[in-house]
């Protein structure tokens, strides 16, 4: 099976100039030079779930999950990128301390299967300061936790152009406990989501392992996505005694 992209500039029309690259779901392949046209073409190809990911030097980077049935000759066409932007700011704790705290950045608009794709992230400076790169011109959602943090969302729209100087507040959080019990050979995946319909946290859940997160005080909701409880909710509220979720089939 084969692949054929073609790359260009979203506002021009130009190709771009970079790598892409191509591999399976959950591993990279080799990298191949975009041509002075735009395209590239990925041959020899396994068929099924694979991803294309590109490199280019002041755009996005663009991640796409494709099916490639066997034999097939794949053509997606023209993609157009953006120039990048970044997100950068501080966090800090209610009183306006600076904190070293987890972040990341999700585009909550094109998921991937199902789900939001993870655009960058790691842990803020000494000094609360953090700042993701190589993002779209498009809305975000950025989401700050940790171990003793409550998982705050917040909307960054960078269609404008990069954001600078946001500041971010990320108290204490209720700790909140998945327990489930669930049959050998049930991994479900669940949501929570606030009263504002933000998704808070999104994972897997197997057999008998907890799964501990903090949660501002609100009302919340938890959704089973998959598996043979899909579509099953479960309404809660965290006031800021810990909460224990019982998940059964």
């Amino acid at each position: 099976a084969s692949v054929t992209a073609r790359f260009v500039d979203r506002e021009t029309n130009k190709p771009v100039a970079g790598y892409a690259i191509m591999g399976g779901a959950q591993s990279s392949g080799p990298s191949q030079k975009i041509g002075d046209d735009g395209r590239v073409t990925f041959k020899g190809r396994n068929p099924g779930l694979l991803e294309i990911s590109v490199e280019a030097a002041g755009y996005e980077r663009h991640f796409q999950h494709i099916v490639v049935p066997p034999g097939a000759n794949l053509d997606l066409g023209t993609i157009r990128l953006a120039r990048s932007t970044s997100i950068e700011g501080v966090l800090v704790d209610p009183a306006g301390t600076p904190i070293k705290c987890r972040y990341e950045v999700f585009d909550p608009d094109h998921p991937i299967r199902g789900q939001l794709r993870q655009k960058g992230g790691q842990r803020a400076d000494e000094d609360g300061r953090f700042k993701i790169e190589r993002l779209g011109r498009r809305r975000y959602l950025l989401r700050t936790w940790d171990e003793d943090r409550a998982i705050v969302i917040t909307d960054v729209h960078t269609g404008g152009g990069s954001v600078s100087g946001l500041r971010v507040t990320v108290p204490e959080g209720a700790p909140v406990t998945l327990r489930p019990e669930l049959p050998r050979g049930e991994i479900p995946t669940c949501e929570i989501r606030g009263s504002d319909g933000r998704p808070r946290w999104r994972g897997k859940l197997y057999r008998r392992l907890a799964v501990s997160l903090r949660l501002p005080p609100g009302s919340y909701t938890l959704r089973i996505t998959n598996g043979s409880m899909a579509g099953r909710e479960h309404a809660f509220v965290v006031k800021g005694d810990p909460v224990n979720l019982p998940i059964t089939p």
